[in-house]
C-alpha cells in the first residue's frame, strides 16, 4: 500500500477528489486516526481544486530537471492552479508557457499551499516574454500554486 501522502498527492495531481472510506470499498483508505489527518492536511488543496478545468496548451508547463510530477488547470477566467508532486528536493523549478493568454496582465500574484499548513504563502512575479520561471519550496515534496 501507498503512503498516505503519496495516496492524497497523486489526486491532487489529477485534479481528483478521493472518496470516503466505505467498508469494502478497495479504493479507499480504510478508516484510521491516523490516516484521518491527511484528510485534513491535504482538505485546503482539494478546496482550490474545485471547479478546476485542465489547460489544454501544448506544453503549457515544465519541470527544470524532471525533479517533480506536474499539472495544470484553469478555474474562472485568470486562476491557475499547479500541483506539484513527488518533488526529489526542497524546491523546484517551474516554466510556465501561454501567461499572456492565461493571465493577461504582469504582475501576476502566486500563492503556494503545502500539505498540513494553515496559510497559503504568495509573492509577485512578472511575466518575461510570455513566460513565468520561478522557484518553489516544497513540503512533503509537495505544492499547489494558485
Amino acid at each position: 500500500m501507498e503512503s498516505p501522502d503519496a495516496y492524497f498527492q497523486h489526486h491532487v495531481l489529477m485534479g481528483a477528489f478521493p472518496t470516503a472510506p466505505f467498508p469494502g470499498n478497495d479504493h479507499t483508505l480504510g478508516p484510521d486516526p491516523e490516516v484521518e489527518r491527511y484528510y485534513l492536511d491535504y482538505g485546503k488543496m482539494f478546496t482550490e481544486l474545485r471547479g478546476r478545468e485542465w489547460i489544454l496548451l501544448p506544453q503549457v508547463i515544465e519541470v527544470e530537471g524532471g525533479t517533480a510530477l506536474v499539472n495544470a488547470f484553469v478555474r474562472g477566467k485568470r486562476t491557475v492552479l499547479i500541483p506539484v508532486i513527488n518533488g526529489t528536493g526542497p524546491s523546484v523549478t517551474l516554466i510556465l508557457r501561454h501567461c499572456k493568454l492565461l493571465f493577461g496582465i504582469s504582475p501576476v500574484v502566486v500563492r503556494i499551499w503545502h500539505p498540513g499548513e494553515e496559510t497559503s504563502s504568495s509573492t509577485f512575479m512578472n511575466i518575461q516574454g510570455d513566460s513565468l520561471t520561478f522557484t518553489i519550496p516544497l513540503r512533503r515534496g509537495c505544492a499547489l500554486l494558485f
